[in-house]
């Protein structure tokens, strides 16, 4: 009789036992769950935090480089100043666009060394081209030639001139081209140009000006 009593108190200790490995497992069960959830809410609000903080960073970055494959693939870099009632025409042209592009890609090269003298020589050709946009190229060329002290006085020499050219867009291209030669030698060429007919070049005549160091007056 005893030995029956001793076995049922067994089983009941070891239903027990199981009833509790099952309770604790389901509570263990909840409380992985519940820190599942937390840390991916968690996790969850950090990216968006972070999405949110730099959503704007990414759709700029992204804009500009649409721009950028645009520009290339396109070749905005080269046509796109040009005025609409010429733009047309100079399309059609492969001699402008063959001098064009000749003298454009002559600005990186001056900032890095001196000219050659056939490159000197090209630029001399092309700053007296007839058409305004080949002078202007020519001028924004001429105006790199800072490394060798001869080739900036000849290019202040044959820039010099253009502050009278007809076209509005040569003279201010060539006064601006004056500060940055430093040519502060020029400085009684350019005062005319603030009574000019064009606003933006006077007003880039008065800018360069002051940045050679003479003091514009009100009345000028």
């Amino acid at each position: 009789m005893v030995i029956v009593l001793r076995c049922l108190k067994t089983d009941q200790i070891g239903e027990r036992s199981a009833e509790h490995v099952a309770v604790l497992n389901a509570q263990l069960t909840r409380v992985a769950k519940i820190v599942w959830v937390s840390a991916t809410n968690f996790l969850s609000r950090k990216v968006m935090q972070y999405m949110l903080r730099y959503l704007t960073l990414v759709l700029l970055t992204f804009t500009l480089g649409t721009v950028i494959l645009f520009a290339v693939k396109f070749g905005f870099g080269n046509k796109s100043w040009l005025p609409e009632r010429k733009e047309g025409s100079l399309r059609r042209d492969p001699i402008f666009w063959t001098k064009f592009k000749q003298i454009n890609s002559l600005p990186p090269i001056g900032r890095k060394r001196p000219y050659t003298e056939q490159e000197m020589n090209l630029l001399r050709q092309a700053i007296s081209d007839s058409n305004e946009y080949i002078r202007v190229e020519a001028i924004a060329a001429l105006r790199e030639a800072k490394h060798d002290p001869k080739q900036r006085e000849e290019a202040i020499r044959l820039i010099v001139p253009y502050l009278k050219d007809p076209e509005w867009i040569v003279r201010i291209y060539t006064v601006r081209s004056m500060f940055w030669l430093e040519a502060k030698e020029t400085i009684p060429y350019i005062i005319p140009l603030l009574n000019d007919p064009e606003p933006k070049v006077r007003e880039a005549a008065k800018e360069t000006l002051e940045k050679l160091g003479y003091k514009v007056r009100k009345g000028n």
